[in-house]
C-alpha cells in the first residue's frame, strides 16, 4: 500500500523514463527536415547505434529554393566538410559550401572533376597535393568577361582541396582583414571580394544569393540537447590569386 509521503515523491518525480530506444524513436518521429534547409546530427562519441544523436540544428534558414536531387547530393557532400575543417579554414560552413557551389557549378566544372579544385586556387605561387594542371577561365578585366589559360592547383580529394583553401587564405595577408569578421558569411564573401578574391564584381552577390534561396546558413547554427555529452572533437571557375 502506497502512503502519502511516496505519492508525493512519486508525483514529484514524474512518470519513470522511457528506455533510451523509445525514445530514440519519437525523437525521430518528431524531427522533420524539409525543404527550406538542411538538419546534421552528429552521434560521435556515443558507443551505441541506438543512442541519441548530440547534435542537431535549430531552427534551419527557409529556403525559397527546392534544391534538385543532384543538387542537394552536392550539399550534403561539401557541407559537412565544410563543419569538419571550420577551424581549418576560419569560415562559416554556409560560406564555404557557397563558394564551392558557385565555382565549380556544383560539382560538374573539368577543374573539379578532373583536379578536384573546388575554390579556384590558381597555381602562380604554390601547387595542390598533387601538382597542378593548366585550364581556361573566365575573368573580368577592365570591366569585360574574358578568357585566360592559367595554371591551377591540383589535389587528390575534396578534403585538399578544403583544407588548402584554409591553408591559402591564412598565408596571404590580403585577406587578413577577413578574420574579424569570419563569423557572419555574408560580411566574409564582401570581404573577400573587396580583397580580390575573384575579379568577378557579382562574386559576393552570388554567394550571398546561395545562402539564401538554399538555406544554408543552417550549416552554421548547432545546438546541443539537454542532458547528452558533447562530441568528440551561375560558376565561373575563375582563379584565385
Amino acid at each position: 500500500m502506497v502512503n502519502r509521503s511516496q505519492r508525493a515523491a512519486r508525483t514529484s518525480r514524474g512518470r519513470r523514463r522511457p528506455p533510451r530506444w523509445l525514445a530514440l524513436r519519437r525523437f525521430r518521429r518528431q524531427l522533420t527536415v524539409g525543404a527550406g534547409g538542411l538538419a546534421l546530427l552528429v552521434a560521435a562519441g556515443l558507443s551505441r547505434a541506438e543512442s541519441l544523436p548530440t547534435l542537431v540544428l535549430s531552427h534551419p534558414q527557409r529556403s525559397t529554393v527546392r534544391p534538385t536531387a543532384d543538387q542537394a547530393r552536392f550539399i550534403g557532400r561539401v557541407g559537412p566538410l565544410a563543419r569538419r575543417f571550420q577551424a581549418t579554414i576560419g569560415l562559416p560552413p554556409s560560406l564555404v559550401t557557397a563558394m564551392a557551389i558557385n565555382e565549380t557549378g556544383w560539382g560538374s566544372s573539368e577543374l573539379s572533376v578532373r583536379a578536384n579544385n573546388y575554390f579556384g586556387i590558381k597555381a602562380d605561387v604554390g601547387e595542390g597535393t598533387v601538382g597542378s594542371v593548366i585550364y581556361d577561365t573566365r575573368e573580368v578585366i577592365d570591366g569585360q568577361v574574358v578568357v585566360v589559360r592559367a595554371p591551377f592547383r591540383a589535389y587528390r580529394s575534396l578534403e585538399e582541396s578544403m583544407q588548402d583553401l584554409g591553408t591559402f587564405l591564412h598565408g596571404n595577408s590580403r585577406y587578413d582583414a577577413l578574420w574579424t569578421r569570419a563569423a557572419d558569411p555574408r560580411a566574409s564573401a564582401m570581404t573577400l571580394a573587396q580583397a580580390g578574391y575573384a575579379t568577378d564584381p557579382r562574386w559576393a552577390d552570388k554567394l550571398i544569393g546561395l545562402i539564401d534561396a538554399f538555406g544554408l546558413e543552417s550549416l552554421d547554427t548547432p545546438v546541443w540537447l539537454p542532458g547528452l555529452p558533447l562530441p568528440l572533437g551561375e560558376g565561373w571557375g575563375e582563379g584565385r590569386v
